[in-house]
């Protein structure tokens, strides 16, 4: 099952649970998941993989490809990650 991956640090700030839904925000996107609350994520880094149909990762990414290998830019974007009401 697709989840995000978020810090300890940054779940306590955002009042987040393990295991509770959260929304996935960017400038292209949004998703909802389930938080993964873990010590292997440090402060201010999330990760998503894009391998699961019914959760579209790559929504959030920026299509911009790099210059010489002309590979999309799907390792990384900036994110909010707001709780579920």
């Amino acid at each position: 099952e697709e989840a995000i991956e978020i810090s300890p640090i940054d779940a306590r700030e955002l009042g987040i649970l393990d295991g509770e839904t959260v929304l996935v925000r960017s400038r292209r996107g949004e998703v909802r998941t389930r938080a993964r609350v873990t010590e292997r994520s440090l402060r201010g880094v999330a990760f998503m993989s894009f391998h699961y149909r019914d959760i579209l990762t790559n929504l959030l990414t920026n299509a911009a490809l790099d210059p010489q290998a002309k590979t999309p830019e799907y390792k990384a974007c900036a994110i909010r990650i707001e709780k579920m009401a």
